[in-house]
């Protein structure tokens, strides 16, 4: 009877683990246009991430928005365990995406995750995650939930 009892207490630590090991992390992101000009936004590539998937594109109306569920991956198989999880979005207004001008980054940094979204190239933006900024430049982001991500074309 012990070595049964041990046996199952053995495997339901290893599920235990493993299930908080290779959990993935939902977001939703929210692209918003202050704006009086259509914004169009397309996903160039991605690293960890399940979905969206890579050339997903959006468009988002003067003063509308767009919701973009995102899910990331933390399969124990590859490289994304614990791993850097990425998205490098082209942002324009007339639908050319010659360059990656907003990346999402979620990283472990010494036993906690972050979450950061920055912007490059002067694109006008204001971005929150969980209603506090999350695009600062020289910090690792905000830990904790990030979502939602509220991204706001100005």
């Amino acid at each position: 009877m012990k070595k049964s009892f041990s046996s199952a207490a053995l495997v339901s630590f290893f599920m235990l683990a493993s299930s908080q090991v290779m959990a993935s992390q939902d977001y939703t992101v929210y692209f918003k246009n202050a704006s009086n000009q259509t914004k169009y936004v397309k996903q160039l590539n991605s690293q960890c991430m399940h979905s969206p998937k890579n050339g997903s594109t959006y468009t988002v109306p003067p003063q509308g928005e767009v919701k973009v569920p995102m899910t990331d991956s933390n399969n124990a198989a590859g490289a994304c365990t614990n791993g850097v999880k990425d998205i490098n979005w082209a942002v324009d207004d007339n639908q050319s995406f010659s360059v990656a001008n907003l990346t999402f980054k979620h990283q472990k940094i010494s036993g906690t995750w972050y979450t950061k979204v920055s912007t490059s190239f002067g694109l006008p933006a204001t971005i929150t995650c969980n209603n506090r900024d999350c695009s600062a430049n020289g910090s690792p982001g905000v830990s904790g939930q990030p979502s939602p991500i509220v991204i706001t074309f100005h």
